[in-house]
């Protein structure tokens, strides 16, 4: 990839990932991302966006910097803000170099070291690269994981989703709704989606439906009638930025590692992402793999 993401698929930071930050000296610059400090992170039940409010779980807004257990606290920090943030942090080290639009065609392993061949997408130019070690974090589909064969478990595919992103600046006065973060619409079908905002000054929401056909492409999802049922009205236009259909799994691999070669994130585990799990285990395998690296490497 580009290493540029232009809409979101994680919105949360969770506790244990601001320590990390916390640690690593960044936590102030997830603090200082465009999302309101003083909007409330509440979790609203409606029948529609224009309906009634059935129910709401208030959860403090992002001002609040610690927890009853923690000096830090959960942080709205999506991931077009978050990931430039550890970009920098991560370039800002002398031996890291980081490089886009390459991919990993394949790699072997000895007894002292790991041999990787990358190919650079945009010029088609291959070359080889020696390691201690190899560390797959190379999402859901991962060569890393493949090429050691380690099998995934668990029960594997839960359904199909899609996202679909919108700018509405006003939708909450024209809903006559109080501030929240995320709006879950519960239906005579029980609960088939959530709003959330992203930048609620730039009006920018997400609507994801927990469970389409298939067979569903991103050209065939029929956004308007998506909006429709989740707003409860017809009469309100938005802009719409972007849409990704997904499949929502629960799985895990059956180890974490061959020698000297690790798979970590979305490479290891799936969950279904309900409750910013994804970005915040994946890190934590990050760090875990990172100290215990370091132990070995020195002595």
């Amino acid at each position: 990839g580009s290493g540029v993401v232009k809409t979101p698929k994680m919105n949360e930071v969770n506790t244990r990932s601001m320590e990390f930050c916390r640690r690593w000296g960044i936590a102030d610059q997830v603090l200082d991302t465009p999302f309101p400090l003083d909007w409330p992170k509440d979790v609203v039940f409606v029948t529609s966006m224009s309906g009634y409010e059935l129910g709401r779980v208030e959860r403090p807004p992002r001002r609040v910097r610690a927890s009853d257990h923690s000096p830090e606290y959960t942080q709205t920090c999506s991931q077009h803000w978050f990931d430039p943030i550890l970009q920098r942090f991560a370039g800002s080290f002398p031996h890291v170099a980081l490089r886009y639009r390459c991919r990993l065609e394949s790699f072997k392993q000895t007894a002292n070291g790991v041999t990787a061949t990358i190919v650079d997408t945009t010029t088609g130019a291959s070359e080889e690269v020696e390691a201690q070690y190899l560390a797959g974090c190379d999402g859901a589909g991962s060569i890393v994981r493949r090429g050691l064969g380690i099998a995934l478990e668990g029960k594997g595919l839960l359904g199909h989703a899609v996202n679909m992103f919108f700018r509405a600046p006003k939708l909450l006065e024209a809903c006559d709704k109080r501030p929240g973060t995320f709006f879950i619409p519960v239906d005579r079908n029980g609960v088939w989606a959530n709003i959330r905002v992203i930048e609620p000054d730039s009006g920018l929401w997400r609507l994801m439906v927990n469970e389409t056909d298939p067979t569903t492409r991103v050209e065939t999802v029929n956004k308007e009638a998506y909006l429709r049922r989740g707003l409860g009205r017809e009469d309100i236009a938005v802009e719409w930025v972007d849409v990704n259909v997904w499949r929502r799994q629960s799985v895990l691999a059956a180890r974490y590692g061959t020698g000297r070669v690790f798979i970590l994130g979305d490479a290891v585990h799936q969950v279904s992402p309900t409750g910013a799990l994804g970005m915040n285990t994946g890190l934590g395998d990050a760090v875990d793999l990172g100290w215990k690296l370091a132990a070995v490497l020195q002595g």
